[in-house]
This record gives structure tokens, sequence and C-alpha cells, in this order.
């Protein structure tokens, strides 16, 4: 019995030697799997710490689309009112040179109408100095020249006021 027990002891032994190898091996392959963890551990808190990073810009991105929206809405708006203006400036432009093409064509027939009184009046001037020389010194025929040159005045400052 005596090899019995040499067999179980080698038999034990070589087991035992079996489990330490086998033993061996997954300590070696646990190694290799915790540092493959611990890799994916740290490659899993980067995309953690880049999707917040990303999520942050997108956040500073919309606000920055809704200032620049905000912004383009108070443009239009002042755009809008801007326009508003020109067009009323437009209007009241056209007014103004409708005055002055109203203005401008009355002071034309003003003038017109001033130098046909002038003329007139010249007219009369020389009738009266013609009167006064044609005549030989008459104290009633300077009187009735007088009066008609007078008559004469008086009829254009009519037309001329009128």
């Amino acid at each position: 019995m005596a090899s019995e027990g040499g067999d179980l002891w080698a038999l034990a032994r070589q087991q035992v030697a079996q489990f330490e190898q086998r033993s061996a091996e997954l300590q070696l392959t646990l190694a290799a799997e915790r540092d493959a963890l611990e890799a994916q551990e740290r490659e899993a808190k980067k995309v953690e710490s880049e999707r917040a990073d990303f999520a942050k810009r997108a956040q500073e991105a919309e606000a920055r689309a809704a200032a620049a929206a905000t912004a383009a809405a108070e443009l239009r708006g002042a755009a809008d009112k801007a326009a508003g203006q020109h067009s009323l400036l437009q209007k009241h432009l056209e007014m103004l040179r409708g005055g002055l093409r109203d203005a401008s064509t009355q002071m034309e027939a003003d003038r017109q109408r001033y130098q046909q009184h002038l003329s007139q009046l010249r007219a009369a001037l020389q009738a009266y100095e013609g009167h006064l020389a044609g005549r030989p010194g008459g104290g009633s025929g300077v009187a009735a020249a007088e009066q008609e040159a007078a008559d004469a005045v008086a009829a254009a400052a009519g037309q001329a006021a009128a």
C-alpha cells in the first residue's frame, strides 16, 4: 500500500502543481482584464469629459444663436422703422417739391404781372411827360395831365393789388 500512498502523494502534488499553474494563469488573465477594465474606465471618463465639453459648447452655441436671432430681429425692426421714416420723408420731400414748383410758377406769374404793370406805369409816365412837353405851360393843362397820370397809376396799382 505504500506504493499506493506514494502514488496518491504524487498525484496530489501533481494536482497542486496544476492548480498553482492554473492559478498563476488566472492571475495573469485577471491582471490583464483589470488593466483592460482600467483602460476602458479611463476611455469612458475621457469620452464623458468630451461629451460634457461638447454639451457645454452646444449650449454656448445655442445661446449665441439666440442672441444673434434677437439682434437680427432688432435690426429688422430698425430697418422697418427706417423704411417707414424714409417713405414719410420721401412724401414730405415730394410735397415740398410740389410747393416749390407751385411757388415758382406763382412767382413767375407775379413777375410777369408786375412787369406788365411797370410797363403800363412807364407808358403813363411817358404820356404825362408828353402832355407836359406839348402844352404851352398853361396851369389848367398841367393839372389835367397830372390827373390823367394819377388815374393811370391808380388803375395800375389796382391791377397789381388784384
